[in-house]
Formats: structure tokens, C-alpha cells, sequence
């Protein structure tokens, strides 16, 4: 278990000087303009909070002291993006390095994002040099993402690979089902496994191969599935307590495991992130079905 929520506004899963993992809880954004709140200016003031000590030292251990090295997934000719396009490359974003109290300089670089309703596993990079190393993941897709998602009905077969061209919506924060001769047509790929059939629906697994602007959202929507609680794709079925502001509310779609090589050891490190309360009104079962310990060593095993 990482460190608590109390008084951070985030969980820590994992923290060592090079880069740290953080569980988003649902309805806050991933990062924001100056004077709004979001997941990266809740880490940047805690960890000027931390400022004049010395590095920060490692809080979490991942169970699997030495995992088992995983082959990354062969990667096509096609360039990977974040969800969204804005942070196609972390070159390209990255920030400057902020004098701080004692002489020290902060840094916080932000390879990856999740939409604002989704919770989950974050992955900051503490130095400019992890975040080049962690970008450049990202970009040749050995950085792994399994998600897991609740959707209305039953998802049939029990697994499989769904295959769109997908587009954002100019001017609009949604994204759509394009023709593949579509000039903005971007190709979105992701695998899928149903762990359960429930009262609400089906819960699944989900990983992607590509990682398109609300690509989970738009193509379990497209075939009648839509994430629970997630109404601007269609959802009847709410989630979640009720909130005043509607761009808070969470939809039932959870970053559940991070995997990648340490930007500094290469080891590879397997984190995943406790679901939020609000999952507990689903009543999933107790029992991950899973062959082996949630999750295996190597999440893909046997899965996919």
C-alpha cells in the first residue's frame, strides 16, 4: 500500500529521487493553467513542502523487489500518443528547473495525463533526465497501461482487440468515430478482457496499445458499452456520489497498472493503484480472477 490521501489530495505509490507514482483520484485534472487546481500543482506544492530536505527518499517498495523483465510489445511504424495531443512529447514540455528555499531546484516533468472523471496511476519525473527517459517510453510504447473499466450491458466476446479511427472534435473536448480516409483520422488500437458480468454491466480489463484522446470513452461508447457514470458518451447508468460542479463527477474507468524501466536503475518497476471509494457501490468481488496474485508479476501473462 502507498502512502495515504490525508491532507496530500493524492496517494503515493511509489517515491525514490528520480520519479514518483501517484494514485489521481477521479474529478481532478492531470495538470491546469496557473490558479486552478489539478494533480500537478497538488505534487508541486508538496513537494515544496519537502524543501530545504535532502532528496526525497524512497517511501514505497514495489512488492516484486526483482520482477521479472518484460519483452516489450513490438511497436508499428505509427508514433504513440498521450490522450491527449497536447503532450505528444515531453520534450517538448518540458519544464524549467524552479529555484527553491536553500538553494535547491525543483523539478516536476508530466510525460503522461488522465482525463479529468478517470482515476489512477501518474507517473512524475523528478529530473529533466527522467523525463526524457520516461517520454521516450511512452512515445516507443514500452511504457504498459492496464486499465480497468466498468460498462453498461454485456461486452461480448469475453476478449478481444477493438479496432477504430478515432478524431477530437475540433474546438469541442470530445472525440469521435472517423472513417479511416478521414484526414484527421488517427489509428486506436486496445486489447480487452471481461473479468465479470455484474447487475450494472460488464468489468473489464483493458490495455492499450495506442493512447488516443478519450479513446477507452469513445470506443466502449461506439458499441453500446459506455463507461459507467460517463454521460457526454452516452452513459444512462450514474456513478459516483453527486457532485455541484459535473465536470467533477468520476466515471468508472481506473488506471490500475503502470509498468516501466526505472529511468535511472532500468529495473522494471510494476506499480498499480487501489480503486477510489466510489468503486465499493459496484460490489465487485473480492477475488481478483486472475490465475495468480493481483496482478501477476507480469500483468499480461495469460491475459491477453
Amino acid at each position: 500500500m502507498g502512502l495515504p490521501m490525508d491532507g496530500l489530495g493524492f496517494e503515493i505509490l511509489y517515491q525514490d529521487e528520480h520519479c514518483l507514482v501517484v494514485n489521481k483520484p477521479p474529478g481532478v485534472l492531470t495538470q491546469a493553467p496557473p490558479g486552478i487546481d489539478s494533480l500537478e500543482r497538488r505534487v508541486r506544492a508538496w513537494l515544496e513542502q519537502q524543501q530545504p530536505n535532502t532528496a526525497p527518499s524512497t517511501s514505497h517498495t514495489p512488492e516484486h523487489q526483482q520482477p521479472p523483465q518484460i519483452s516489450p510489445l513490438p511497436a508499428s511504424g505509427e508514433k504513440a500518443e498521450p490522450e491527449n495531443p497536447s503532450f505528444a512529447s515531453e520534450k517538448a514540455n518540458l519544464p524549467p528547473e524552479n529555484s527553491q528555499p536553500g538553494g535547491k531546484k525543483l523539478y516536476l516533468g508530466l510525460p503522461h495525463r488522465l482525463d479529468r472523471p478517470v482515476s489512477g496511476a501518474v507517473v512524475f519525473a523528478l529530473t529533466r533526465r527522467a523525463a526524457q527517459r520516461l517520454s521516450a517510453q511512452f512515445e516507443r510504447r514500452s511504457m504498459k497501461k492496464l486499465y480497468w473499466a466498468c460498462l453498461q450491458g454485456r461486452v461480448e466476446p469475453t476478449e478481444g482487440v477493438w479496432k477504430d479511427f478515432l478524431r477530437k472534435v475540433p474546438d469541442q473536448p470530445r472525440a469521435e468515430i472517423v472513417p479511416m480516409e478521414h484526414p484527421d483520422a488517427l489509428y486506436a488500437v486496445l486489447h480487452y478482457r471481461v473479468l465479470g458480468y455484474l447487475d450494472w454491466g460488464s468489468w473489464v480489463e483493458i490495455r492499450l496499445d495506442t493512447g488516443r484522446y478519450h479513446q477507452i470513452r469513445i470506443q466502449a461508447a461506439s458499441r453500446g458499452h459506455p463507461v459507467l457514470g460517463d454521460v457526454q458518451y452516452g452513459a444512462g447508468q450514474p456513478f459516483g456520489p453527486p457532485v455541484q460542479d459535473v465536470r467533477e463527477q468520476p466515471i468508472a474507468l481506473h488506471a490500475r497498472t503502470l509498468i516501466f524501466r526505472h529511468p535511472k536503475t532500468k529495473q522494471t518497476m510494476i506499480i498499480r493503484a487501489p480503486l477510489p471509494d466510489c468503486w465499493k457501490e459496484l460490489h465487485l468481488p473480492e477475488k481478483i480472477p486472475y490465475s495468480a496474485p493481483d496482478p501477476p508479476c507480469n500483468p499480461w501473462e495469460g491475459l491477453f
